[in-house]
Formats: structure tokens, C-alpha cells, sequence
């Protein structure tokens, strides 16, 4: 979160949260007693600082080994639970958080001053990327949710906020990556981002108030806006007469569940 005119101490999000709840754990699964923690979080925040302007929601997990289409399986260990973390902290979480501060963002504020929401999401949220399953699906969920919010969470007559997501492709937090892969990728001279050249970016997508339903590609610090050209060429690789139709269905639904 982003309260106005006060210095923030680089630190990762969850030991900036901790700051404020000792004893939480941020990296765990949501469950109701997390949401209770993060509801109080916001709630404390806009306490102290009156208003809150923008958000940023960073959950990230992607837990290693958790192969649940593993070729190994059997029929005894097929019948055991697999983990769902990846899918509880990376989109779970995100909306969660994205439904609270949807609420306290709106308040405090005067006319025209801006207020946004940003998720990250990652390369894996738009492009398949092999071994990653479960946390691809969560990361094209967390797609999915700023897709289907960008239409209705600007209206003045709604939440009249943006929203956007970063999708970073290789950074140098990636500490899950086998020797092997890293070692190929520095073969290759295929591009890192640091977190520093992320941020950069994200906050070049806070500042602009212009921005809302975009999706920032970040390769080795730089960053394409993706959004524009898959709507822009859906013609093409949807078909213009479906495409036509598509967007006819579309408005209708709109119009009737947007009223």
C-alpha cells in the first residue's frame, strides 16, 4: 500500500507487513484468520495516514516439487491431497486483497485525485511455460481478474479506480530455478530483470493515471504493453465475422450485468 508523504525503508512486502503485525505470517496460504489480519492491516493504515492511493499486491509463491500431473503418480498416491498454495497465496490472496482495497481506496479522497490497484502477474500468466502448472493457472487467474475488473472498476459511478498488471518475465528472485536452467540461461545471454528495474516499471504504471487494463511484459528492464495488440488483432487470430459477434454478446452481457 501506498499512503501519501510518507518515506517507506526498502524491505520485501512481507517484513513491511510485519512491521505492523509482528506475529503474522504473510507467506501462508489465505484463510480466514490471514483476510481478518489483512482487513486490520488496511484498516490501520488508513487510520494513520487518512486516505490510501494506491496498491500493490506482489503475492508470490510458486512452491517447489508440487507437480500435481507428476508422470509418477500412481493409483495409491494419486488418492492424497496435492498442495494448493500456489493457487491460495498467488490468486486467492490477490483477490482478497484486491476486494479490500477496492473499498478503502475509494474513501478520503477529493475530485480527480487518482487511485489505483496493481497486481502482479508474470510471463507465465499469458505464455505456457512447462513444470509450473498449478502456478501458471493462479498467475492466468490473477489475468483474468484485472480483465474482467478493468471495465467496471474506472466508472465514476462505481470504484472509479485503475487497474493493471505487471507480468515480469526472468528476475533475479527467481531462487527456485535448478543449476541447469540457470546455467543455460546464461549461456543463451537471454535477458534477467533485477527487482529494482520490476519496480521501476511498476511505478511508472502507478504514476500514470492514463493506464488502466494493461499488462506490463518486463524483460531485462524493459517493459511492452500487451493488452492493446490482443485486442487490437483479435480479428485476426479470433476471426472477424466470430470477432463481430463476440463483441455484439459481449456488450449485451455488459450492459446487463454492468447496470
Amino acid at each position: 500500500m501506498i499512503a501519501p508523504s510518507e518515506p517507506v525503508p526498502s524491505s520485501n512486502s512481507a517484513a513491511a507487513l510485519t512491521q505492523f503485525f509482528p506475529n503474522a505470517n504473510f507467506k501462508e496460504a489465505f484463510d480466514e484468520k490471514v483476510v481478518l489480519i489483512v482487513a486490520s492491516l488496511f484498516d490501520r493504515v488508513f487510520k494513520t495516514y487518512k486516505r490510501i492511493d494506491h496498491v500493490v499486491v506482489t503475492a508470490g509463491s510458486m512452491e517447489a516439487g508440487n507437480n500435481w500431473f507428476d508422470q509418477k503418480l500412481n493409483l495409491e498416491s494419486v488418492q492424497q491431497p496435492p498442495s494448493t498454495k500456489d493457487i491460495d497465496v498467488n490468486l486467492i490472496g490477490s483477490l482478497y486483497v484486491t476486494r479490500i482495497a477496492s473499498v478503502y481506496l475509494r474513501h478520503n479522497r477529493g475530485p480527480g485525485v487518482d487511485r489505483s490497484i496493481l497486481l502482479f502477474s508474470c510471463a507465465a500468466g499469458f505464455k505456457e511455460t512447462p513444470g509450473v502448472s498449478i502456478y501458471q493457472a493462479s498467475k492466468h487467474g490473477v489475468q483474468g481478474l484485472m480483465r474482467s475488473l478493468r471495465p467496471y472498476f474506472p466508472s465514476p459511478y462505481k470504484h472509479n479506480l485503475r487497474i493493471n498488471t505487471i507480468c515480469p518475465w526472468m528476475t533475479e528472485t527467481r531462487t527456485t530455478l535448478t543449476k541447469t536452467v540457470q546455467d543455460r540461461w546464461t549461456k543463451e545471454g537471454l535477458p534477467v530483470s533485477t527487482p529494482q528495474e520490476v519496480a521501476l516499471v511498476s511505478a511508472g504504471v502507478l504514476a500514470n493515471d492514463s493506464l488502466n487494463g494493461t499488462s506490463m511484459y518486463v524483460e531485462g528492464g524493459r517493459a511492452w504493453e500487451i493488452e492493446a495488440n490482443i485486442d487490437r488483432l483479435e480479428p485476426e487470430w479470433l476471426g472477424e465475422e466470430p470477432s463481430k459477434t463476440l463483441a455484439l454478446g459481449q456488450k449485451v452481457l455488459n450492459d446487463a450485468w454492468a447496470a
